[in-house]
């Protein structure tokens, strides 16, 4: 029994522990190649497949896979539309997704194809609206008319917010993708941009009866992700709210509806996200003068602490050898040592009880209450004991802050 554990990213769920369950070995690209002669058939290139399968979804991909390795720059992913049964499931789709979408929606289809499915959308709605296709290597008919077609990638944060489309279908495209759940989340945030529910339609093979029956012909190099319901059900609920998740096709396919937005706590999280970067400028700015301002007073200042947070702090705030030479820190390992990316001498607490200082800096803030212990058992006193908080320096001892000083 294979016991093989993968620490691995899952492109469904994010997970990050798998197992094997099929090494298919070395094989030849199966279906995007197109050759046009028995030898140029014979030469196709060859590369590793080893499918793993996700432990917490059960989501099935090939680790190895290497969108590079795929030409889909120049050849097409020619899909045969033609099937009774197909053509079928088609007219179904159409008339299922009418109903969730207005009379004149801009409707895109990434990875399009031949366009011939954006192609019908447009003549059932007798092209009101827009119709917008997307595919490096798409087979569009030039004359087509209806819709308007861009032989380029979908760039999803970008693009969704410049179209603002009402519907956003992939329709066997994110089997293709190395990361279809970070393209998903992409969209989903793209379509926060703007004020009017945006939907999106997948549609993927489904391999729930591969495991029923053993077969192997759905593995090959194109198709680096293999859905099972589970894994595209958990996908498709990180990209927003989902209508409704179907299988189509006597359960080879699953699709799914959803729209797409951020959750309530993700939405919070940019929004406090923004807020920090933009205090962030208005900081360094405050803080930096009050270090100039503090200098210039020509008052012994020196900065408790010399690596890792502490040379992080004087980064930040451009402080140089020059501006404050005294570095000191209670880890004797670090003693004689210099401060990275600056250059000050680290030195021994020692050094103050005959260089006594007017003012301490603490970018630690959640030490100096030990720090303020060990320098009182030496005997040393300081005028004035600085931390970071809010954008500003505050008195350790005197202003309000969420740090202990109880011991003091």
């Amino acid at each position: 029994m294979n016991q093989q554990y993968f620490f691995k990213k899952c492109p469904a769920c994010g997970y990050t522990v798998a197992k094997m369950i099929f090494d298919a070995g070395t094989k030849p690209l199966a279906t995007i190649v197109w050759a046009e002669s028995e030898s140029e058939a014979k030469e196709v290139q060859s590369f590793k497949q080893e499918y793993i399968q996700c432990l917490n979804c059960a989501h099935v991909w090939n680790y190895l896979y290497d969108w590079e390795h795929v030409p889909y720059s120049y050849k097409s992913n020619k899909m045969y539309n033609n099937g009774s049964q197909w053509k079928k499931h088609i007219d179904y789709l159409k008339k299922w997704l009418f109903d969730k979408i207005p009379s004149k929606p801009v409707v895109v289809d990434i990875g399009c194809g031949d366009a011939s499915f954006l192609t019908s959308m447009a003549k059932d709605y007798q092209s009101k609206g827009k119709f917008i296709g997307f595919d490096p290597s798409g087979d569009v008919d030039p004359k087509q008319k209806g819709i308007i077609f861009n032989r380029s990638l979908f760039l999803p944060l970008e693009d969704t917010a410049k179209y603002k489309p009402d519907l956003i279908v992939m329709r066997h495209v994110i089997e293709h993708l190395t990361a279809p759940s970070s393209f998903l989340h992409s969209l989903a945030w793209g379509a926060s941009q703007y004020e009017k529910p945006t939907y999106l339609y997948c549609e993927v093979p489904c391999i729930d009866r591969v495991f029923k029956t053993g077969r192997l012909a759905d593995f090959y190099y194109e198709h680096p992700s293999q859905f099972t319901t589970s894994s595209f059900t958990r996908m498709l609920n990180s990209a927003g709210n989902v209508i409704d998740i179907m299988h189509a096709y006597d359960g080879e396919i699953i699709c799914g509806l959803v729209e797409l937005n951020p959750s309530l706590e993700q939405t919070k999280i940019s929004k406090n996200a923004d807020c920090f970067c933009h205090s962030t400028s208005t900081s360094i700015h405050n803080i930096k003068q009050e270090l100039k301002d503090l200098i210039s007073q020509k008052k012994p200042i020196a900065i408790w602490g010399g690596t890792g947070k502490c040379a992080s702090f004087m980064h930040h705030y451009h402080i140089s050898c020059d501006d404050i030479p005294l570095v000191i820190d209670s880890d004797k390992r670090k003693w004689g040592t210099f401060v990275p990316g600056i250059g000050q001498e680290i030195r021994s607490p020692s050094f103050l009880m005959k260089n006594p200082i007017h003012t301490l800096i603490v970018p630690t803030q959640w030490r100096t209450q030990d720090i303020l212990i060990e320098a009182n058992s030496m005997g040393l006193d300081f005028k004035l004991v600085l931390i970071e908080h809010e954008g500003r320096l505050i008195d350790f001892m005197t202003q309000k802050h969420p740090y202990d000083k109880s011991k003091l």
